[in-house]
C-alpha cells in the first residue's frame, strides 16, 4: 500500500506580536530510500520519510509533525500512541456516544 500523509500544520499560536518578522521552520529528520522490518522500532514524530518501505517494524507517535511521502507498507505493521496523541485517543473515544450532541464545527 502506498502512502503520503503528513501531519505539517502550521501553528498559529506562535504569531503573538502582529509586527514580528518570522518564519516557522518544523525541524523534520527527513529519512529517504530506506528499508525498516525485522521488528525495527521507529519514531514518527520529527521526522519526514520519502520513498521507504515499512514492514514487519514497530511505529510509536506521540502527537508532533510526522511526514510520508511516496512510502510503501508492505507487511505487517504494528503503530503504539503515547503522549499527546494517546490522550487524543482516549479523549474521542470517550466523546464517540456524544457526537451527536457536539456542535458542528468540533465534529470530525
Amino acid at each position: 500500500m502506498k502512502l503520503t500523509i503528513a501531519a505539517t500544520e502550521f501553528p498559529d499560536f506562535i504569531h503573538w506580536q502582529e509586527n514580528q518578522d518570522f518564519q516557522y521552520v518544523p525541524q523534520f529528520k527527513t529519512i529517504r530510500d530506506e528499508e525498516f522490518n525485522d521488528g525495527q522500532m521507529l519514531i514518527l514524530d520529527n521526522h519526514h520519510f520519502e520513498n521507504c518501505r515499512f514492514g514487519n517494524c514497530h511505529l510509536v507517535y506521540a502527537g508532533g509533525l510526522f511526514a510520508f511521502a511516496n512510502c510503501d507498507f508492505t507487511w505487517e505493521v504494528n503503530l503504539s500512541l503515547t503522549g499527546a496523541a494517546l490522550r487524543a485517543e482516549v479523549l474521542l473515544a470517550a466523546l464517540a456516544p456524544l457526537k451527536e450532541d457536539i456542535p458542528i464545527p468540533f465534529r470530525g
